[in-house]
Formats: structure tokens, sequence, C-alpha cells
């Protein structure tokens, strides 16, 4: 008689490292794909090969707004900023007109050298041949592109000649001069020289910068209705209690905010996870009886199914209970992590807007990113990172038990034997990986829910489930 292998019940560490392994591999390996060109917003293209386009051509209400210049010239270019107002000129389409807009920041520098603090900092530098630049608009961003509708963005950007080229030109200029008294020789502002002979107009030459006007246009559109409810229920109240945190708190210290909120969330999620936990020990505890039914049932599944729901009856055990806390605290954790992350990655008017009542008085420059000598915001952090795989990969060994003796050699293999041992190593490897990349203010958050979750499940550990 042939023996069938089991199907394993996948309890609630399976389910939640199933869900993390594939969202995060999906954000990290599927970036969001830069849609094809629009010929109707065709960006305006030079013989010099110099673009100006927009990071997205359709962005969301929220979502901060960039610029980004390719010159795959061999010229130099400068840009036209005026700050603190900004960049460039911005239009909204509104009843068939464009409507010129704009915003001030006073916090904004404009300055060809970063300064120290440079969340709110403008590159002024001229754009170099075959270099790229972004304009990002986060201290403006609520301002200027607060409301749904069609936008452009338009600039000029004028030659910049070299010392070597002015020598060139006026070496040029001072040998035709001799050759003809008749030119006059006249050096611009710009240090361009300009060369005319009065008599013989067919024979002028004139060398003057090249100017080049370039526009961008793009979409700003309104949330979907998932997208509400994921900001109005979820994402913002997360946003707005971690910031209140960090308000409170000495020196506004954004680690220790962190610290806090995790351990509030974890808190109130504790009587959920404690269910899942248990209710997961409980099915690993009934595995190897589960097993014995499947080799005496293999051929009679109505059997099996009736014997099977008996067992989970007789000891109280409800195979989807790890499942339904996952779901609750989810959202959550997910929020809890862009929040973090968009407070280490940027400051943008659109944040500062989210905030309820007197709370959006509060200057988010305020914030410390100092937290005993580690920058927040930094990223690629060796030492974090191997941490956090360490840390991740005791909280899963400990939830997968052992089991107390050794299997009946005549019991069929557990099918999913080989995932759990992959997935213990698997897991750890992805996660120390993408704390790498990501701020260190995330994998903070990380290590303190992950020992939190170590700690919880020790104590499962040591409970009588059966």
């Amino acid at each position: 008689m042939s023996q069938q292998k089991p199907a394993k019940k996948i309890g609630f560490t399976q389910w939640f490292l199933i869900f993390l392994i594939s969202f995060f591999v999906f954000k990290f390996f599927f970036p969001a794909q830069a849609p094809t060109e629009n010929p109707e917003n065709a960006q305006t293209e030079t013989a010099v090969a110099l673009t100006l386009k927009p990071t997205k051509e359709n962005y969301t209400l929220g979502e901060t707004v960039m610029l980004t210049f390719d010159n795959k010239s061999t010229k130099t270019y400068s840009l036209t900023l005026d700050c603190p107002n900004a960049p460039f000129s911005v239009e909204r389409f509104v009843d068939g007109n464009w409507i010129a807009l704009q915003a001030s920041n006073e916090k904004t520098t404009c300055s060809a050298v970063a300064p120290a603090n440079s969340k709110h900092w403008i590159d002024t530098a001229n754009l170099a041949p075959t270099t790229a630049r972004t304009i990002n608009y986060a201290d403006w961003n609520h301002e200027l592109f607060g409301e749904v509708g069609k936008y452009r963005i338009q600039t000029t950007l004028t030659q910049v000649f070299s010392q070597a080229e002015i020598d060139a030109l006026m070496a040029t200029a001072q040998a035709e001069a001799e050759t003809h008294p008749e030119y006059q020789e006249i050096e611009t502002d710009a240090g361009t020289v300009v060369e005319q002979l009065p008599i013989k107009l067919d024979q002028a030459k004139i060398v003057i910068p090249e100017v080049l006007n370039l526009e961008a246009q793009f979409e700003v559109s309104g949330r979907s209705w998932f997208g509400w409810i994921w900001e109005t229920l979820i994402y913002y109240p997360i946003f707005n209690l971690l910031i209140f945190l960090a308000s409170i708190l000495p020196n506004h210290n954004l680690g220790w905010a962190i610290i806090i909120l995790t351990i509030l969330i974890r808190i109130i999620l504790l009587i959920p996870n404690q269910k899942a936990l248990r209710s997961q020990r409980s099915l690993q505890e009934v595995q190897p009886k589960l097993q014995e039914l499947q080799l005496k049932y293999a051929n009679n599944k109505p059997k099996l199914a009736e014997e099977t729901m008996a067992l989970w009856k007789k000891h109280k055990i409800n195979p989807f209970g790890s499942c339904l806390p996952m779901f609750i605290q989810l959202p959550i954790l997910i929020a809890l992590f862009y929040s973090v992350r968009s407070l280490s990655d940027n400051f943008s008017t659109s944040q500062s807007a989210s905030l309820y009542g007197t709370l959006a008085n509060f200057n988010l420059d305020l914030l410390s990113f100092n937290f005993y000598g580690l920058d927040m915001a930094v990223k690629g952090t060796l030492w974090v990172a191997i941490a956090l795989a360490v840390l991740q990969f005791i909280q899963m060994k400990l939830s997968f038990k052992k089991p107390a003796k050794k299997p009946d050699q005549k019991l069929p293999a557990d099918a999913s034997q080989t995932m759990t041992s992959t997935m213990l190593y698997l897991m750890p490897l992805m996660i120390g990986f993408m704390s790498y990349t990501f701020p260190l203010a995330v994998s903070f958050y990380w290590a303190t829910t992950t020992i939190f979750g170590i700690g919880q499940q020790i104590v499962v550990n040591n409970q009588k489930v059966l």
C-alpha cells in the first residue's frame, strides 16, 4: 500500500514569514517601473541630448514630486534657482489655462556645496557633461502639488563656457583681429566672445551661449479607496503617534520614540499574538498524531477529514487561529515601517500636512536622529545587519519546535520540513541584507520588535498548550 505524504498545516510564524519574504522581495527586486513616455507629454529633446523628466508621469496625492536632469552632451549648463522659492516655473492646468503656482520655504538652502544638514538643500552647481541630477520638491510638495490635476514645470538652462574654452575663443579672436583690423572684439558678461565685421557682414562670426528651454509634464491623481483607508485609518495614526512620542521626549529623540511605539503596539497586540503562538505550538504538538492518522487513512479521505476534525476538537485547536492575528498586526507593522523610513529618508511638507491638530505645528527638523552616537538616518551599517540576522535566526529557531522524540520510521515524512529548514536560514539572511540597504532607524524598529517577539516566544514555549 502506497504511503501518502501529509500536508502539514502552516502556522502563524510560517504565514508571517511567507508574507514578509513575498513583500520585501517584490519591493526590492521589482520596483515600480518608469512608465513609457507619452508623445503628448514628451520632454524637450535637443541636439545636445539634455532632457528634463519627472521621475514618474503620475504621482499620488502626498507623494513627493522629483525631476531629473540628464545631460548626455559634452557641454556644461547653469541652472536658474531662486531659493527659498520653489525651483523653476510651476503651473497647474485649470479650466483650459495654465495657472502659475508659487511656494517658499525658508528652511531650504541653495548652494553648490552641501551644508552640514542637507535635508533642505538644492544643488546649484553647474550641470556638468554626461551627468544627471535630481531636483526634489519635498520642501514645497504640499503647497504646490496638494491638489489633483495636471502640472508642468518649465526652466531655462544656459550654456557655460569653461576658462579653457574662453581662452581658445579669445585666441581665435585675437588672430582674426590681427588679420582683419576692422574686427571688433566684445566680451560679454557670460565670458563669450563676439566678433563682428561691420563692412563684410557675410563674414561675421558670432559665438554666443546656447540657451535651452525645457519642460516636464505630469499628473497628480487622487488616492484609491484602498489608499484612503490605508492612510486615514492606519498609516496617519501610526505616523502621528510616532511624532507625538518624539515631541514629548527629551531632545525629541527618534530612537527612543521608535522603541516606545514598537513596544506599545506589541503590547496592544499581545493577547492575539499570544493566542496565535499557542495555536501554532498546539498544531506542532499534535503533528505526530496527525501523521499517524494520515498513514492510517491514506486511502480514505472522508474518514481522514473526520478524524482530523475530531482530533482538533478534542484538543480545542483552531487550525486558522494563528492566521487572523497576523492579518491584524501586519498593516500596523508595515505602517510603522514606512513611518520610520519616510522620516529618515527626507522631510516633505506633505508629511507635516498629515499631522493632527496642534501637532501640525511641530517642526520635524527638531527630531534627533542621534541615538547614543548612532545616526538613525545612515544606511549600510554592517554590524547592525549581522545583529538583526542573528536575532531573526534566534526567533525562528525558537518558533520551530523540535519533536520530543524521533518520529516513528513508519510514519510518512513531513513534507514541510524542507521548507521549514530552508526558511530558518534564508529568512535571517534576507532580513540582514535588506536592513543593510535601509536607514538605521528602520533596522532599529525591526530589532525592537524581534527582541520582543523572542521574549514572547520563550514564554509560550515554556507553557503547556495541550
